[in-house]
């Protein structure tokens, strides 16, 4: 089995070309060192061994390997945490065969890689691409980890129930407040009000009436951090006709101490508060609330998390197949040969499932989604659940999960989505990796994925990430006690302007 992950974007920061390739093969040259090359404050190398490395006992591959070339001084005692990829272009596709890597590099280790970086037999092979008239390239892209991790825990109640709450307004032509609230109510541990502003509210005013949803908590119970999932229909009662006025919003609602309320300017015209309409009866108003909370979520920032070299976390046991990732839809084959993947019967079955069996020790250092319940949603009204917002290279994002599918039956959905970009003249490149945590072995799995965002495409990821059936199955550890965990990782992120493209 062969290599990793085929993108269109080139290596942003080293490239190393090899004229003549088969002279390297048949000298002495065991290891060959390229121009140190600076990414940050630190100088690098790629370093590989054309006939793999003797010491690591790999024949008939090639070796390749990232080397911090200085540690300065006052940084001795100091540990660089580092992502990277190595890459080979594939000179036929104009694509990048990348493996990615992270780890811990310093004084007393400046060097990681990948033993069996690629085949004999398929860098050899022209129809790869890899060396095209004996000349061949080889590049690295390096990634600081961020200092904090933000994550979010969802929490979903297992079996919501429809709460109704009726409020009958007398007198309500007498009515002189620019705004009034209902008694409290309360359904699955929290406060709600409603709010009705009867000559409208901002610019709605003397046009409509306005009505809103308010999560009526106490200010200690809501941390700036908790929001409250809820569906909710709010409506204006026809007391003659039965043809109520009711809006209900398309997407479920998160209700927290940054927004309490959500509702509409422009729900019902004042030109039908009237007896033939049947919404004001002896001058009497009625509405009516329905309220299913549907769960809660958590925010939190944490440290730095303890990264561990790939090289070493794999060994020998990485396997790698050349898939051809068409824009950010394309499977990945990455495998490793002592995982078993339960309800997958073939590679195939992997493969299509847009799996990376590269796991890692190390979580996503940017942003961590956990959501308990998970089941809830297989039966709730969500198609769509979006994250909080986290931040990474000055623009902020969110991770967007279907858990039923999007393009896709029978998958789990998951993308990448860019929140703000304020112009629409600039495209931000960035590569990314979107995880999923196995939580049998500890380990977070990986699908590594490298777009264009922008204002018209805001959105990448993966329609197939990963199939319900492998996802489902207990023995593969995605889904543990109804919890799993998703993950988002930014490795480069770079803004250019359309117009100079």
């Amino acid at each position: 089995m062969e290599a990793g992950l085929c993108r269109d974007a080139p290596t942003t920061q080293f490239r190393c070309k090899a004229e003549h390739f088969s002279a390297l093969l048949n000298s002495s040259v065991e290891r060959y060192e390229s121009p140190e090359f600076v990414v940050g404050d630190y100088k690098w190398k790629l370093v590989f061994y054309p006939r793999g490395n003797k010491e690591k006992d790999v024949n008939d591959h090639i070796s390749l390997y990232l080397v911090l070339v200085n540690n300065n001084s006052s940084d001795a005692n100091k540990e660089l945490k580092v992502t990277f990829s190595l890459l080979a272009l594939d000179q036929i596709e104009d694509k990048c065969l990348s493996l990615q890597g992270v780890s811990k590099l310093g004084e007393m280790h400046v060097e990681s890689g990948f033993d069996k970086f690629l085949s004999h037999k398929i860098f050899n092979d022209p129809s790869y691409g890899y060396l095209i008239n004996d000349t061949c390239l080889f590049g690295a892209d390096i990634f600081y980890s961020t200092k904090t991790i933000k994550g979010q825990c969802l929490s979903m109640i297992k079996y919501p129930v429809t709460f109704k709450y009726m409020w009958e307004m007398e007198k309500f032509s007498e009515l002189t407040d620019e705004f009034y609230y209902s008694s409290r109510f309360r359904t699955r541990g929290h406060d709600w009000k409603v709010l009705v502003y009867p000559k409208g509210n901002e610019s709605a005013k003397g046009k409509f009436l306005s009505l809103y949803l308010v999560l009526a908590d106490c200010p200690k119970q809501l941390s700036l951090g908790t929001e409250i999932l809820v569906d909710f229909t709010l409506r204006v009662i026809d007391q003659v006709n039965q043809k109520h006025k009711e809006k209900k919003p398309s997407t479920t609602m998160c209700l927290g101490a940054s927004r309490k309320d959500w509702g509409w300017r422009e729900l019902l015209p004042l030109s039908d508060l009237n007896e033939s309409t049947g919404f004001l009866v002896n001058d009497t108003f009625v509405l009516e609330a329905e309220v299913m909370v549907l769960g809660s979520t958590e925010s939190w920032d944490r440290g730095t998390p303890r990264l561990r070299s790939l090289n070493r976390l794999l060994g020998n046991n990485v396997g790698y197949t050349h898939i051809s990732m068409r824009g950010d839809k394309g499977a990945i084959g990455i495998t490793i040969k002592a995982c078993t993947i339960k309800g997958a019967k073939s590679r195939e079955d992997i493969m299509e499932a847009g799996l990376s069996r590269l796991l890692r020790d190390a979580p996503p250092t940017h942003f961590r989604f956990k959501i308990e319940s998970f089941s809830s949603l297989s039966y709730s009204s969500l198609e769509r659940v979006e994250s909080c917002e986290f931040e990474a290279g000055d623009y902020k994002w969110k991770l967007a999960i279907y858990p039923r599918g999007n393009k896709a039956k029978d998958h789990i959905s998951l993308y990448l989505v860019l929140v703000n970009n304020n112009s629409d003249n600039k495209e931000i490149l960035v590569t990314y990796s979107l995880f999923v945590f196995d939580h049998i072995q500890y380990k977070y799995l990986p699908v590594q994925g490298a777009s264009r965002f922008h204002a018209t495409k805001p959105e990448s990821g993966f329609d197939k990430f990963l199939t319900l059936k492998i996802f489902n199955e207990p023995s593969n550890g995605y889904l543990i006690d109804d919890t799993c965990i998703f993950g988002a990782e930014l490795f480069f992120i770079k803004s250019t302007d359309n117009a100079c493209q």
